[in-house]
């Protein structure tokens, strides 16, 4: 069953290259969005922790990582108009 998760995170070394992260985020599935600066959702059929094993090795030991289900309830301001269209077909 697809569900949307949210996938935020800090990166914390200074001059970290975010470009494998984002790779392997956009690998989950094609269906992405990047509302904000360190946050992605995605629609997938897998759980939190088969992504959160997905992105680690992209992650240094200092990072952090939160990968959540999104439920049913999503509200927004101010995200770039692309953003919030592809929220309203994920959310409707």
């Amino acid at each position: 069953m697809k569900k949307t998760i949210s996938i935020s995170y800090d990166l914390l070394t200074p001059g970290r290259d975010y470009k494998a992260l984002h790779n392997a985020i956009q690998h989950i599935s094609p269906q992405w969005a990047k509302p904000l600066e360190s946050q992605w959702l995605t629609v997938t059929t897998l759980d939190v922790g088969q992504v959160r094993d997905k992105l680690l090795p992209h992650m240094d030991q200092n990072d952090r990582l939160l990968v959540m289900d999104v439920g049913p309830g999503i509200a927004w301001f101010n995200l770039v108009p692309k953003v919030a269209e592809w929220l309203k077909a994920i959310f409707g």
